[in-house]
């Protein structure tokens, strides 16, 4: 294509866009599209032009520097589409973006060393980021967010200030807090503006297991400096696409790509032609146990000739309390676990092997996000098991589009321990699901009760819900949903009669299976 003619095309698919080039934005584009036929070109073009619109340029006048943004971006999700299907995230690696409460958006927040041991700062920030984000969520519900339609109900959001300021009574009250215990017995509501004391002698509550740390909608009436609420609930969860629809292309997941893979159409179509292959998902994977490497033998028999994904093995991965000499325990059962890998070429050859470590394997404190096993233990592993994958706990996972989050705690557990109240209806397991995608976290607890590094509690938001959140859990194997976001957990392994969860991207269908006898 001559010079000149492709120039004009270039510059009159912007105009039509409403940018205009720059020359020497115009000259590169040139440069970079000469070698492309006609059909090439317009489908690049076409690309090139998506990745300018979703960047936040000051002006209509585009420069050279987003320009070249864009061009490395349409060539990492075209290599994304033809290598990296598969990727894990660390909890390390997630990124941190702040809210812009100006322009209602959210921005990469400043790069900065965070230690794990960081100052006070960090741990009010956390507090603050939590409750900023499921503000936004909440006020963004139509049940709460003003419009022209007179005909539904709507509700509004006071602020805790606005009834420590009123005088009189107050009624027909909702407001929105950090659900806390600041004395034993005396429970109060707090939000950046204020602390009030809370009234539950007649307080009915919803759906959901409702913690101290959790952030609730309370409903009820103010006198005296006492709200007495007569109900209490969460906010409502918000579904990946009403996120995406505010979030745009931003990718708030994690990996290497700027862009949201959703809307990618090579990585849709790689999804599509590999609809039927599965991911397995077990906890408790006692390595020291005969009995477990026996039933593994197992899976790996009846998998081999159609090889999953990945296995996604969750610790603890020793049966026996930690010991002086664990380390050296692991690094040995390790290598049994690559020997019998190694029986099985397809597995070895086609599947990825990803180990999510417990909180009693060596050698961290019992504290989340929680690194990968130490290299000393797994590097005798990766030697011989080439798509060994050793990351955190919690991780990310996206195959194509799809998107998994995958934690190793006993998280049900604890949240029905630390339940101001138990629920007498429903299924504890809806439960559990609504609690974690309406708090939009991992873990909505008290730091007392599950301690996290304050740097790095945005490593344990749900925002925008993923397809699959994998809780490995000690009570028995459940799989449920909430707000289109499925939940499953694969129970024990090893004491759970030998129980995983298979989960097909292609179709999103979670199954609980069992190897018997």
């Amino acid at each position: 294509m001559a010079d000149r003619i492709l120039r004009k095309k270039i510059s009159s698919s912007f105009k039509l866009h409403g940018f205009t080039l720059r020359a020497d934005s115009c000259t590169y584009l040139v440069e970079q599209f000469e070698p492309l036929d006609e059909g090439e070109f317009e489908l690049w073009l076409e690309k090139l032009i998506d990745h300018i619109q979703n960047q936040r340029l000051s002006t209509n006048v585009v420069e050279l520097k987003a320009v070249e943004l864009a061009v490395r971006d349409c060539a990492s999700e075209q290599q994304q589409a033809g290598e990296d299907v598969f990727c894990v995230i660390s909890a390390f690696d997630v990124p941190r973006f702040n809210f812009n409460p100006d322009i209602k958006k959210y921005e990469p927040a400043p790069k900065k060393e965070h230690s794990l041991f960081d100052n006070a700062d960090a741990k009010a920030q956390l507090f603050r980021d939590r409750f900023s984000l499921i503000k936004q969520l909440t006020e963004r519900h139509p049940l709460f967010k003003p419009s022209a339609d007179d005909s539904q109900e709507k509700f509004k959001i006071y602020p805790i200030e606005h009834l420590l300021s009123s005088a009189r009574k107050l009624t027909k009250i909702i407001t929105m807090g950090l659900f806390s215990q600041l004395k034993v017995g005396m429970f109060h509501l707090e939000d950046p503006t204020g602390i009030i004391q809370l009234d539950l002698s007649e307080t009915s509550y919803h759906v959901g297991l409702h913690a101290e740390n959790c952030i609730v909608l309370a409903e009820g009436w103010y006198e005296d400096k006492i709200f007495h609420a007569k109900a209490i609930g969460f906010p409502p969860a918000e579904t990946a696409d009403v996120s995406r629809a505010y979030l745009g292309s931003l990718n708030m997941f994690g990996g290497d790509s700027r862009m949201a893979n959703k809307s990618n159409k090579a990585l849709q179509k790689t999804l599509r032609e590999n609809k039927d292959r599965i991911m397995v998902f077990l906890s408790d994977l006692w390595l020291d146990q005969d009995k477990v490497l026996r039933k593994l033998q197992v899976l790996f028999e009846g998998l081999s000739s159609y090889p999953p994904i990945a296995f996604i093995f969750m610790g603890n991965f020793l049966s026996t309390k930690p010991e002086s000499n664990q380390a050296e325990q692991l690094k040995f059962h390790l290598r049994s676990l690559a020997d019998l890998i190694s029986s099985y070429p397809n597995l070895l050859k086609f599947s990825k092997f990803v180990f999510v470590p417990g909180l009693a394997d060596p050698a961290c404190p019992n504290i989340l996000p929680r690194p990968p096993l130490p290299k000393a233990v797994t590097e005798d592993f990766e030697l011989r098991v080439s798509n060994a994958i050793f990351t955190t706990n919690p991780c990310r996972i996206r195959y194509c589009t799809q998107e998994i989050i995958v934690m190793r705690e006993d998280i049900m557990s604890k949240l029905c321990r630390n339940t101001v109240h138990y629920p007498t209806t429903g299924n504890i397991y809806e439960h559990f699901a609504k609690t974690l995608l309406s708090q939009a976290n991992l873990c909505p607890l008290p730091l007392s009760v599950r301690p996290i590094y304050w740097s790095f509690a945005h490593a344990m938001q749900i925002h925008p819900a993923p397809d699959l959140i994998v809780v490995g859990d000690t009570l028995s194997t459940f799989k449920t949903s909430h707000a289109e976001c499925q939940v499953a957990n694969p129970g024990s392994f090893a004491k759970n009669n030998f129980m995983f969860v298979a989960y097909c991207p292609g179709t999103k269908q979670v199954d609980e299976s069992e190897i018997t006898d």
